[in-house]
């Protein structure tokens, strides 16, 4: 674990020293698609650690520099349905050029089509531009189900 962190923040450094002053690496009519590695830790009154990873897709589109909307979806085993969540989101970010990154809060609502179940969720993340057009985030949602214990999704 120790590796892999030092690895990603030698690369963070790298690209750091990269950035042009003046490029924009946040803009407003920004569209992107993303891969992400998930775990969902149900119950986390009880325990963060016992929960599923995963992974999922999404798209994102930003109307302005700081407003988007989003959608995603992720699976977590392949015994089930083949997609096991659905959601849509409205994401906030305040973009920070020189560190390269923009800060965000997200929420919005899904459906399970496992539990066949809707949930609400809201969240914080960050979002790291190594290039204009490749970026690396990582975000914490709480999830609000319906009718179940709350939950907390984790991706990046």
């Amino acid at each position: 674990m120790i590796k892999i962190l030092s690895v990603f923040v030698m690369v963070l450094i790298f690209a750091s020293s990269v950035y042009a002053e003046g490029t924009n690496l946040f803009n407003a009519k920004e569209f992107a698609v993303e891969t992400f590695a998930t775990y969902l830790a149900k119950n986390p009154s009880k325990s963060v650690n016992k929960g599923n990873y995963g992974a999922g897709i999404g798209v994102s589109y930003f109307l302005y520099k700081n407003l988007g909307i989003g959608a995603d979806t992720y699976f977590q085993n392949i015994t089930g349905t083949t997609i096991d969540n659905l959601s849509g989101s409205l994401i906030f970010r305040l973009p920070i050029e020189k560190l390269r990154t923009a800060p965000y809060v997200v929420g919005g609502a899904g459906y399970s089509f496992e539990s066949k179940r809707w949930n609400e969720f809201l969240g914080v993340g960050l979002d790291y531009r190594i290039k204009k057009n490749i970026g690396l985030f990582s975000d914490a949602r709480y999830l609000f189900p319906d009718r179940s214990d709350n939950s907390f999704l984790f991706r990046g």
